[in-house]
């Protein structure tokens, strides 16, 4: 029984991303003046391009942390994920890598680089945002570079945990351009 554990919260993760990717449209996609955004189950992303670094706020109705992830094949498989939480007003983030569909492990655990360059997060009213400013293209293994006009399918997701490891209470994906 211990081995079928895995494998039956591997086949949920699975088939929970596969059920949200129904409801993965974007709601109020908009572009305005090189900031862009996407709201898809209340989870929003905006972004931009500064330079050869992108921009990215994402913010969620939760009070843990909040994760996006670039370019992911398979659910989590190969997503370049920045993951980030605020607690006692301190913001904690990492840049995190898609081991497999259900699992994500930080770079720098993989022989990789954190390649963050700055971040910044707030907790209020029950929305967490996280802001962080990343390499369009950072030659990490473990990234995923992005080009302005390319598709990229990305998942969004959110917990009520101030942590990098607890299970999602919501998650979702959709395809975005840069």
């Amino acid at each position: 029984m211990k081995l079928l554990k895995p494998f039956f919260l591997t086949l949920f993760v699975v088939f929970s991303l596969s059920a949200c990717e129904k409801d993965g449209a974007p709601t109020n996609p908009i572009n305005t003046g090189g900031q862009n955004s996407v709201t898809v189950s209340n989870i929003t992303l905006k972004w931009h391009f500064h330079g050869d670094s992108l921009e990215v706020e994402l913010s969620a109705p939760a009070s843990g942390w909040v994760a996006v992830g670039f370019g992911a094949t398979s659910a989590m498989k190969n997503a370049n994920i920045i993951i980030g939480y605020v607690s006692n007003d301190q913001t904690f983030i990492r840049d995190d890598f898609g081991v497999s569909s259900s699992s994500h492990k930080a770079d720098t655990d993989l022989g990789g680089s954190n390649d963050i360059i700055e971040y910044s997060g707030t907790e209020a009213n029950g929305t967490t945002t996280i802001k962080f400013k990343i390499p369009a293209n950072s030659g990490d293994q473990y990234d995923v570079a992005i080009t302005k006009g390319k598709n990229y399918k990305i998942i969004m997701g959110y917990s009520n945990s101030d942590d990098f490891t607890s299970f999602h209470t919501k998650v979702t994906s959709t395809m975005i351009q840069f």
